[in-house]
């Protein structure tokens, strides 16, 4: 029977899961710098090791919080779209967990919509649902590449 691995995390009083394959990192909270854009549920930018990272709330795009929530126990998920890398603000990341296939379940119907293209399956583990996420389809085409040029002018400005 196959099994994956997990970073399970909240947001707002939600689980969350992403397969760990995708993380490249959970790193603790830095210093945002607002960018002026027009790229929704991104808060700014971080400098992560030298390297600037476009910041997406995940408060601001699952409609929990103010979308900058901040706390202790705030983390940013290091994700890959193509050849930008993207923090992704969480409220906690709590742990890592091997699911098995028969806690694996598709996405009822109902919950599948464009606004949701990001839900992957649900994982039922006995002692609680979590939502497992697609990390590439959180952000729309249109707004990734939007992002990139973003960055691109940044480095630009250096």
């Amino acid at each position: 029977m196959a099994e994956m691995q997990i970073i399970v995390f909240k947001v707002g009083e939600e689980v969350y899961g992403a397969d760990v394959t995708y993380i490249k990192g959970i790193e603790k909270m830095l210093p945002i710098v607002r960018v002026p854009t027009s790229v929704p549920h991104v808060l700014g930018v971080v400098n992560l090791r030298g390297k600037v990272l476009p910041v997406l709330s995940l408060q601001s795009k699952f409609g929990v919080g103010t979308g900058k929530d901040v706390t202790d126990e705030s983390r940013f998920l290091i994700v890959s779209y193509d050849d930008m890398d993207v923090a992704l603000f969480v409220d906690e990341v709590s742990e890592i967990e091997t699911i098995s296939e028969e806690n694996y379940f598709d996405t009822p119907l109902i919950v599948k919509s464009a606004d949701t293209e990001y839900v992957k399956a649900i994982i039922n583990n006995g002692k609680r649902l979590i939502v497992l996420i697609d990390h590439m389809n959180l952000i729309p085409v249109e707004s990734q590449d939007k992002m990139k040029d973003i960055l691109k002018d940044d480095k630009k400005e250096e």
